[in-house]
């Protein structure tokens, strides 16, 4: 009974070690504590606590905590797939390797035998899996610290890659720990290649980091340009409106004068004709498509919208959220995003018979979403699947959507684009909150 409960205690707080990572890295579904949360920590608890008493071997085990961890990130958390799946690798690199890593100096320095220091719960094996567990959660919370604080725009291949080299690590200490328990290999050896692993796999993150860093400085750098490109064109336009302004000033007593003449004599016909015509030819026809909470973002969506509208594109938004709670990114990232895609659009419906633009915002649970759709007449997708650009200026364009997919994945959203007989579609998933 007594070693029960000592094995009970210490997968409650392997539990509770590994929920708080989970907790620090994605955000819960529900806000409801005891509907997430508690459900989650005993799902986990449950699966550790047959682990430890069914004896199971260590790749059975590795394979239930897989697929519950899975289970657990999928219905209790958002976050991306790729990003979940990355998570539960790290989490069972930092589960196991500090383990075994105390195991086997302990086993080393009192000369007891790795089996039947594993295998005895005297205070011999409650040592060694307090100070197991004391730097399981000093090395996850200064995990939780590093992916809090680094923005760094990591790829889906140096995410994948790095993944496989901590899945190759654990394989490895999993082997290493079968050999030294059949008496195969000595303690000292397993101690050497668990550092020659931790090692390889720091050695690994900071090239995957650095290759990182150098991928976003790059993804500012073309953020930039394209900003400058932007203000550049709304600098030509303001100064454009200037000089109009101008002239329609020189111009504005004559028409005025023009206007009590007719209503003088009585023209009103003709008074409303030449007032419509001021309005449309002097003052503009500029439209706000939009009107959200966010400024920035409705200058864009309206400039883009306007010149869709001149190019005698039919444009409809549908607004279901005015952004008031959203805060998921940089009000410059979210500008870059739908800055690339609607000029895409625009600039895609040039060149079909009947274009029009649809424009959607809407909530879906922790999620802001977006809808862009434009008339196609052919099959885009498969003509040009990687999207790539069709301008003379490939070196300026062709960023634009790169840069689009990088500014989501960093944050974690989700981005999917669709195509059937009559509308091209790209929908955008953003977390409302940064994660």
């Amino acid at each position: 009974m007594k070693d029960i409960l000592i094995d009970s205690i210490f997968c409650i707080i392997d539990t509770f070690i590994i929920t708080y990572f989970f907790e620090s890295v994605f955000n819960r579904r529900k806000t409801d504590t005891l509907k997430s949360l508690v459900p989650a920590f005993l799902i986990l608890l449950m699966a550790d606590l047959g682990i430890t008493f069914l004896k199971v071997p260590l790749f059975v085990q590795l394979a239930v905590f897989i697929i519950l961890c899975g289970a657990v990130l999928g219905v209790f958390y958002n976050g991306s797939l790729l990003k979940k799946r990355y998570t539960i690798i790290i989490t069972i690199l930092l589960t196991i390797i500090p383990s075994l890593l105390i195991i086997y100096i302990i086993s080393s320095a009192s000369n007891v035998n790795y089996a039947a220091l594993i295998s005895k719960n005297d205070y011999l094996k409650i040592l060694t899996n307090v100070l197991s567990k004391l730097l399981q959660f000093a090395i996850i919370h200064a995990v939780v610290r590093i992916m809090k604080k680094e923005k760094n725009s990591i790829s889906k291949p140096q995410i994948i890659t790095f993944a496989a080299i901590m899945f190759l690590s654990i394989i490895a200490v999993i082997f290493t720990s079968n050999a030294l328990m059949k008496g195969d290999i000595n303690t000292y050896f397993c101690i050497y290649t668990t550092i020659a692993v931790i090692i390889a796999d720091i050695g690994a993150y900071c090239l995957i980091w650095l290759y990182s860093e150098l991928n976003r400085r790059n993804m500012d750098i073309k953020m930039q340009e394209l900003t400058i490109q932007q203000q550049q064109r709304d600098v030509e336009r303001i100064i454009n409106k200037y000089y109009e302004t101008l002239t329609l000033r020189h111009d504005i007593k004559k028409y005025v004068n023009i206007a009590i003449e007719m209503l003088n004599e009585k023209e009103y016909d003709k008074l409303g004709e030449f007032l419509r015509s001021f309005q449309e030819n002097k003052l503009g026809n500029s439209k706000a498509y939009i009107n959200t909470q966010n400024k920035m973002f409705n200058a864009i969506i309206n400039q883009k919208m306007n010149e869709a509208d001149s190019a005698d594109i039919k444009v409809e938004c549908f607004i279901y959220d005015d952004l008031a709670d959203f805060r998921g990114m940089e009000d410059i990232e979210l500008c870059l995003i739908f800055l690339n895609l609607l000029e895409n659009a625009v600039e895609a419906e040039k060149n079909v018979s009947n274009p029009m633009i649809r424009f959607t915002i809407f909530q879906k649970a922790a999620y802001t979403c977006f809808k862009i759709e434009n008339v196609v007449d052919k099959d885009i997708l498969s003509l040009n699947p990687e999207l790539n650009t069709t301008k003379e200026d490939k070196h300026s364009h062709g960023v634009g959507l790169k840069s689009v997919r990088e500014i989501i994945e960093k944050h974690d959203g989700i981005f999917n684009i669709t195509q059937n007989d009559e509308w091209f579609t790209v929908e955008i998933m953003l977390l409302k909150s940064a994660v």
